[in-house]
């Protein structure tokens, strides 16, 4: 099918690790065919996101703009 890309399975395990990192999800291993596997679930319910999104977007904002961030704040 035109217009259809593929991700690599890299790619998806790169992408939830690094969500892992940032402390978004959280993960349980299990040992089965073909070695450890990661589970991966939510750390937070919808509104418990949302908060985190905004809180990580004022944080950098007051890294990197401080003084434009407080006069909006």
């Amino acid at each position: 099918m035109k217009g259809i890309q593929t991700i690599s399975r890299a790619s998806i395990i790169n992408s939830l690790n690094a969500l892992v990192d940032d402390g978004v999800l959280g993960y349980h291993e299990i040992t089965g065919k073909g070695g450890h596997r990661r589970i991966y679930k939510p750390k937070f319910d919808e509104n418990g996101f949302k908060r985190y999104i905004a809180e990580t977007a004022i944080k950098k904002l007051r890294e990197e703009y401080p003084e434009e961030t407080s006069d909006l704040l």
